[in-house]
C-alpha cells in the first residue's frame, strides 16, 4: 500500500511535468507574439513620429518659403513703391525746375530788351506813366485812357468807355506799337507787366516801317508830320495810321484813322463806315490829367 501511494505521487508529479512542458511552448510564443507585437507597435509609433516631424518640417519649409516670398514680395511692392515716389519726386522736379526755367526764360527775354531811346523813332509818342486822357466820342460819350505802368519796352493802359473797363499792355518800340495782351472787365488794373502772359502772335496798330495808303487791313502809316487840332489843343508832327476793313456778310468797308500825337500817344481816331446805311464816328482828346 505504502509503494502504491508512493507510486501514486510519482505519477501526480510526472503529469505535472509533462503538463508545464506543454504549456511552456505557447507560452513562449505568445511572449513571443506579443514581444513582436510590441516592437511593431513601437516601431509604427516610431514611424508616425518620423512622418509628423517630416510633415513639420515641410511645413516649416513651407512656411519659411512662402514667408521668403511675402518678404521677396514687400520688398518688391517697397521698391515698386520708392521707384514710383522717386519717379514722382522727379517729375514734380522736372515740373518746378521748367517753371523755373520758364520764369528766367521770360526774364531773361525781359532783361535782353535793349535800353530804348525815349528820343528816337515812335518812342517820342509814347505816353507817360500815370497820364489819364478824356475823350469825347460824336460830342456826346466820353471814354478815357489811363497809363496804368510803363517800362523799357512796355505801356499798360486801362481804357473805360461807360461800364465797359478793357485792360491792354503794349509793346512799345521805336519801330512801333502793339497789343501783346488784352483782358476784358479784370479782376485788377494794377501793374501786370511782370505777371501777363502775352498772346501771339501780337497784334500790330503801328509799324514805322510800313507805309502806304491805309487800303489794307493791316495797318500802314500815311503821314508822319500832320498837324491836328482837337479840342484839348494842337499838335505838330503827328503820326497818322490808317487800316480798311471789309465785312464778310455786308461787304462794306469800314476805315480806321488813328492820331498820336509826342508824349500823348493817340489823340484821335475816326472811324467811316462806307455803303449802305454808311457813317462816320469820331473820338479826340478833350482832357489830359497828368
Amino acid at each position: 500500500m505504502k509503494h502504491l501511494w508512493l507510486w501514486g505521487i510519482i505519477m501526480v508529479c510526472l503529469l505535472a511535468a509533462c503538463s508545464n512542458d506543454q504549456a511552456s511552448p505557447e507560452n513562449l510564443e505568445s511572449s513571443q507574439d506579443q514581444t513582436d507585437a510590441s516592437g511593431q507597435d513601437e516601431q509604427s509609433a516610431q514611424d508616425t513620429a518620423d512622418d509628423k516631424e517630416t510633415n513639420t518640417d515641410d511645413k516649416s519649409s513651407d512656411a519659411d518659403k512662402n514667408s521668403s516670398d511675402d518678404t521677396a514680395n514687400d520688398d518688391s511692392e517697397g521698391q515698386s513703391a520708392d521707384q514710383d515716389t522717386t519717379d514722382g519726386t522727379s517729375s514734380n522736379n522736372s515740373d518746378d525746375k521748367s517753371q523755373t526755367e520758364d520764369g528766367k526764360s521770360n526774364s531773361s527775354n525781359q532783361e535782353k530788351e535793349p535800353k530804348q531811346d525815349l528820343n528816337k523813332g515812335f518812342n517820342q509818342y509814347r505816353p507817360k506813366e500815370g497820364l489819364e486822357k478824356t475823350f469825347v466820342q460824336d460830342e456826346e460819350y466820353e471814354l478815357t485812357y489811363n497809363t496804368v505802368a510803363v517800362n523799357n519796352t512796355l505801356v499798360q493802359r486801362v481804357v473805360k468807355f461807360g461800364d465797359i473797363v478793357t485792360l491792354q499792355i503794349l509793346k512799345w518800340t521805336s519801330d512801333g506799337a502793339s497789343i501783346v495782351y488784352q483782358e476784358q472787365s479784370p479782376e485788377s488794373t494794377k501793374n501786370q507787366l511782370d505777371s501777363y502772359d502775352p498772346y501771339e502772335p501780337p497784334v500790330n496798330i503801328v509799324n514805322m516801317n510800313k507805309k502806304g495808303k491805309g487800303i489794307k487791313e493791316q495797318w500802314e502809316v500815311i503821314n508822319t508830320d500832320k498837324k491836328v487840332k482837337v479840342p484839348y489843343k494842337s499838335f505838330d508832327h503827328v503820326v497818322v495810321v490808317r487800316q480798311t476793313l471789309t465785312s464778310e456778310s455786308s461787304g462794306n468797308k469800314t476805315v480806321v484813322t488813328d492820331y498820336y500825337a509826342k508824349d500823348l500817344g493817340l489823340i484821335k481816331e475816326t472811324r467811316e463806315v462806307k455803303g449802305n446805311n454808311g457813317y462816320t464816328s469820331k473820338s479826340e482828346l478833350e482832357r489830359v490829367k497828368k
